[in-house]
């Protein structure tokens, strides 16, 4: 574990980048699908992943209800592992943990806070409780995103991304503090050097 003081930010943003590009891949083949699927044997990923190469997946059988809801259900389950991950890094390179509180004075410390407090959901809350906690969390983050409806869930491009980006520009504020103040070993250097100047004058009063 290591310290802010000691975090290579540049290794933690190539993490969350990598991160990213392989959530993108996987959501591409499995994104949240709405009735109009249903009956058709050929699909495309949706508007959101058009920039990406063009591909389209092709089933043997016409597309039913079930393999709608079960597409569905394996786009939800690769949502939640993107927020366990991420809060992994975050974890890891001690952005945030049990040892490194949140810095509510940096802007964007409400994304940490919320991928943190979902990344606990998914992973320590119970069955009975879940419903219950996700959707107080889900309508948090609704108001703070300034969402208009309710039921946009875990949606890539209206709350993933943003928490994401939330996150990158916290740890971006995080590096430019860290790097505006002088390391310990520097001032160290300098305490030395003062000391030394002093040792020096008083030579020369003597």
């Amino acid at each position: 574990m290591k310290g802010n003081n000691q975090i290579d930010f540049n290794v933690i943003e190539k993490e969350m980048d990598e991160l990213w590009e392989m959530y993108k891949r996987c959501k591409s083949h499995h994104s949240y699908r709405e009735d109009n699927v249903i009956g058709l044997k050929c699909i495309e990923p949706g508007e959101y992943y058009s920039n990406r190469n063009k591909f389209s997946i092709c089933y043997d059988n016409p597309i039913t209800q079930e393999d709608k809801k079960e597409n569905n259900k394996i786009s939800n389950w690769i949502n939640e592992n993107f927020i366990v991950r991420l809060c992994s890094i975050l974890d890891c390179y001690q952005i945030c943990s049990n040892r490194q509180k949140i810095d509510h004075k940096i802007n964007n410390w409400q994304d940490i806070n919320f991928i943190r407090q979902l990344r606990n959901i998914f992973c320590h809350t119970t069955e009975s409780n879940f419903d219950k906690k996700y959707q107080k969390i889900i309508k948090k983050i609704g108001e703070y995103l300034k969402l208009s409806k309710n039921d946009f869930g875990l949606s890539i491009d209206k709350v993933i991304e943003p928490l994401f980006n939330g996150c990158k520009e916290y740890i971006k504020i995080l590096k430019n503090q860290k790097l505006s103040f002088p390391s310990p070993f520097f001032n160290f250097i300098l305490k030395i050097k003062y000391l030394w100047q002093k040792f020096l004058d008083k030579k020369v009063n003597i």
